[in-house]
């Protein structure tokens, strides 16, 4: 082992991106990891997941409430397990790791920024004082990058971008996708930021044309009965399928024609890049971080948000050509292995601990 790094977590749940890629970290990082988190009835269900990892140390003393605690705390972990580093995540966890720097004035702070936050007037004051003790930031996304900078200007030094990788673990196999089946999909709640309702306008144009596509939700949200109104108004009954969460989002991912993401608000888009790497067609919005995943036109097509009827037409070009769908799916995936594999982010992350550990 390089050395030891501290990773502050909200809790060890594994349905959220940040723990979950912790966790893939923690088991290819070269580095040993003591993962430092808040009590929450619910981490036991996710507990076994984590015990069985060698390179990771379980410590559940952290607060969401109290950061002049956590920075005693931390100060004892840093010495109880000579750590280099520590590794923050929210707003909570920048303060926390600045106070125990002053107690401990050789840790080195790295903050990563998970994606969209609003802070008031005096939080984000605090946050500035606080990033004075930082060594080094992270954006998931370049649009993240220039969010945060807009917001903290010259307090955000060092800053760059590290894109995320997949929750899940590795797979082999992946298949062609075929136009034949008229497939569907998208992954996310249903919610304002989802903008499911233009897909669903969009499905509704398709049908007027005579193509009857099969559209299928992963996720659920407070727009499910205003979804299931435009459903029944539309005559959709055939053609959009509502799951709710599922388990089984990889065999969804293996089986559709198109996955589609017309979310407006994206600070990265981890179900994109899931899909990527099933060499899934991609067609996303023009927002926030989605044009950054793909390449217009090479890997997938990026369309105007609320724009149905390009959705639509977008739609149509891809199932109406085999073989475009399959020189889509293997520039998604190529571009998936060169930027959003787990290779990639455990290895930067391990590159930025090693120049850390040794100022």
């Amino acid at each position: 082992m390089k050395g030891t790094i501290i990773q502050l977590l909200p809790n060890i749940g594994l349905v959220g991106g940040t723990a979950a890629k912790v966790r893939i970290l923690a088991q290819q990082s070269d580095f040993r990891q003591v993962i430092c988190y808040a009590y929450n009835p619910k981490n036991r269900i996710y507990l076994p997941k984590w015990e069985c990892i060698d390179n990771a140390i379980l410590v559940e003393k952290y607060s969401l409430s109290n950061p002049l605690k956590n920075a005693f705390l931390l100060v004892r972990l840093c010495n109880e397990y000579d750590a280099t580093v520590i590794h923050a995540y929210f707003p909570i966890d920048s303060v926390s790791s600045a106070l125990a720097k002053i107690l401990y004035p050789k840790i080195r702070i790295v903050r990563s920024f998970e994606g969209i936050l609003h802070y008031s007037k005096w939080k984000r004051m605090l946050q500035k004082c606080s990033f004075l003790f930082h060594n080094h930031h992270i954006a998931i996304s370049n649009y993240i990058k220039s969010f945060y900078r807009g917001i903290f200007g010259k307090y955000l030094k060092n800053i760059q971008t590290v894109y995320n990788c997949p929750a899940f673990e590795s797979h082999d196999n992946v298949c062609k996708h075929s136009s034949e089946h008229q497939y569907l999909l998208s992954i996310g709640g249903m919610n304002p930021t989802k903008n499911t309702e233009t897909m669903i306008e969009a499905v509704k144009l398709l049908k007027d044309k005579g193509i009857n596509v099969q559209y299928h939700i992963l996720g659920d949200g407070p727009l499910r009965q205003k979804i299931e109104s435009m459903i029944s108004e539309y005559h959709l009954e055939n053609n959009v399928f509502l799951h709710g969460f599922r388990n089984d989002v990889k065999d969804f991912l293996s089986q559709c024609s198109v996955y589609v993401h017309p979310a407006n608000l994206e600070g990265f888009g981890m179900a994109v890049v899931e899909a990527m790497s099933y060499k899934c067609p991609i067609i996303v919005s023009n927002s926030c971080a989605l044009p950054e995943l793909i390449v217009n036109g090479e890997s997938g097509f990026v369309v105007s948000t609320y724009d149905a009827q390009a959705w639509c037409n977008k739609i149509e070009e891809l199932l109406s050509n085999q073989n475009k769908m399959d020189y889509f799916g293997d520039n998604a995936h190529e571009r998936f292995c060169s930027y959003f594999s787990t290779e990639i982010y455990v290895k930067t992350l391990d590159t930025i601990y090693s120049k850390l550990s040794n100022i």
